[in-house]
């Protein structure tokens, strides 16, 4: 349930049983380590990241602003769900790095990129207005009736 320790000599990640137990099979050395409690930990944070951003684009207005958040999201839960799919069997072995864990500097500057696109727009997204918000002006229901002309089918001079 709460796994060997972290550190300790002799575990199955550092007699290399885990091929690249740093970058893409990190999941399955933080789970020996910290065990159960210790993985499922990881996964509600992710779970509750993903879940305020998608409560972030739900409020916000912007159409564009809402996109962007809408695909970082997109984005992580991707890796999250690959990686950790990849580490326990499900899915097969593409090298997807779980975000903010595994070693490697691109995904982490992409991943911390990302994450502050959605800031950026979370602290702006009190300038933008929702469209039906708008102040409307209500069009008068009175109508000016204008005399409709008379036409006269098939027939000659009516004057």
């Amino acid at each position: 349930m709460t796994g060997i320790g972290i550190f300790v000599p002799g575990s199955l990640s550092q007699l290399n049983f885990v091929p690249e137990d740093w970058t893409d099979f990190v999941f399955a050395t933080v789970g020996e380590a910290v065990g159960f409690i210790g993985c499922t930990l990881i996964v509600i944070f992710y779970l509750a990241m993903l879940l305020r951003m998608l409560y972030l684009a739900r409020y916000t207005y912007d159409k564009f602003g809402r996109m962007i958040i809408i695909g970082v999201m997109s984005m992580l839960f991707i890796h999250v769900f690959q990686n950790i799919a990849m580490t326990i069997g499900l899915m097969p072995i593409t090298g997807i790095p779980l975000p903010f864990i595994s070693y490697g500097g691109s995904n982490l500057l992409t991943n911390i990129a990302g994450i502050s696109l959605v800031l950026n727009v979370v602290k702006n997204r009190s300038n933008a207005m929702p469209v039906y918000s708008m102040p409307v002006t209500i069009a008068s229901t009175h109508r000016s009736k204008v005399k409709k002309k008379k036409i006269y089918v098939n027939a000659t001079n009516q004057n």
